[in-house]
C-alpha cells in the first residue's frame, strides 16, 4: 500500500515537482539537515514507536517471513524518511486484523488492503494516515502482517517526505482589501472585490499552504481557463496570488514583483473566494 510515489489507476495527469525552483530554489533550504528534515526524522521515530502493538507480540531483529523482508521502501528521493520494526504476535490474522481496526489512533483516517509477497504470500496491511504537516507530507504508520504458525509475523512501517521549507516572503501579510478576477470556462470573467475581513481570511488560507511536496504528484487534469486572480493590497504594497482550483489547486504568489515558488492546495481559498463573492461552487464550470 505504501502510497508516497504511488499514482492511482485513475490518474489522467501527472504532474512532478521537485524540492527548487528555478532562480529561488537555490535559496531554499534543502539540506537533509535541515529543520523539517531533522523534524520529520523525529516524527517517524515517534509514529514507529507509538503504532499499536498486538497484545503478547515479541520483537524480531529480521523477518520472521520472507514477505516481510527488505528495506524501507526504495526511493529516489532524498527527502523520503522511513523506519520499520519486525514482530511476531500468537493472535490469529483474523483477531489481529480486529484488534488493529479497533485501536486505530487518535487523528488517523484508516485504509486496508491485501498485495503480493515473496513467495506468493498474501500480505494484509491496515495503514494510519495523518494530516500533513508544515514539515512533513503524508506521515504514515502502515501495520503488515502473513500467517506465521498459529499466530502472525508483522511489520511496522513509518514514513513521511519532508518539506523543503516554505520562504517568509511566500506569504500575504498585512491584506487590507483585495481585488479579484475569476476565469470559468463557461462565462466571461468575472470581477469581485474583497473587503477587510474577507482578504484576510483568504490570505491566512494561502499562508497556511506549504511547498508542493517533492514527489511525483497523482493529479486530475486541470480544467482550462480555471483561476482566480486576486491581488492584495497589503501594508507593504501589493501581492498577486494565482489560484487554480482544478488539478493539483495550485497557488503562486508575486511578492512585490517577485514569483515565489509554488503552493499546494488552493482548493480551500477558491472556495472562500466564491463564497464572499456570493456565488455558487460550481460557478462558471460547463456542468452545472
Amino acid at each position: 500500500m505504501r502510497r508516497i510515489m504511488i499514482a492511482a489507476t485513475a490518474v489522467v495527469a501527472m504532474v512532478v515537482v521537485t524540492g527548487s525552483t528555478g532562480s529561488i530554489g537555490s535559496a531554499l533550504a534543502t539540506s537533509p539537515t535541515s529543520s523539517n528534515a531533522v523534524r520529520t526524522r523525529a516524527l517517524v521515530q515517534h509514529l514507529l514507536h507509538t503504532a499499536p502493538t498486538l497484545p503478547g507480540a515479541h520483537r524480531a531483529s529480521s523477518a520472521p517471513a520472507p514477505a516481510l523482508g527488505g528495506a524501507d521502501p526504495a526511493h529516489a528521493e532524498r527527502h523520503f524518511v522511513g523506519a520499520h520494526t519486525w514482530w511476531r504476535a500468537p493472535q490469529s490474522p483474523a483477531a489481529a486484523k480486529r484488534y488493529l481496526h479497533r485501536h486505530r489512533p487518535t487523528g488517523t483516517s484508516v485504509s486496508t488492503g491485501e498485495t503480493t509477497g515473496r513467495s506468493g504470500v498474501a500480505v494484509w496491511s491496515i495503514e494510519y494516515a495523518r494530516n500533513d504537516t508544515g514539515y512533513a507530507y503524508q506521515p504514515l504508520v502502515e501495520i503488515s502482517l502473513v500467517p506465521l504458525g498459529s499466530g502472525v509475523a508483522v511489520r511496522v512501517d513509518a514514513h513521511a517526505l519532508w518539506l523543503t521549507p516554505k520562504p517568509a516572503s511566500d506569504t500575504v501579510t498585512g491584506a487590507e482589501s483585495a481585488s479579484v478576477t475569476l476565469h470559468r470556462p463557461a462565462v466571461s470573467a468575472r470581477h469581485g472585490h474583497l473587503g477587510p475581513k474577507a482578504a484576510e481570511h483568504v490570505a491566512a488560507l494561502i499562508d497556511g499552504l506549504h511547498l508542493w511536496p517533492p514527489v511525483a504528484l497523482p493529479c486530475p487534469a486541470s480544467l482550462p481557463h480555471t483561476s482566480d486572480v486576486v491581488v492584495f493590497t497589503t501594508r507593504t504594497g501589493t501581492v498577486r496570488a494565482t489560484i487554480r482550483p482544478t488539478g493539483c489547486a495550485t497557488v503562486t504568489l508575486v511578492v512585490h514583483g517577485r514569483k515565489q515558488p509554488p503552493l499546494f492546495g488552493g482548493s480551500d481559498a477558491d472556495a472562500a473566494i466564491l463564497r464572499a463573492l456570493h456565488l455558487p461552487a460550481d460557478y462558471g464550470y460547463p456542468i452545472r
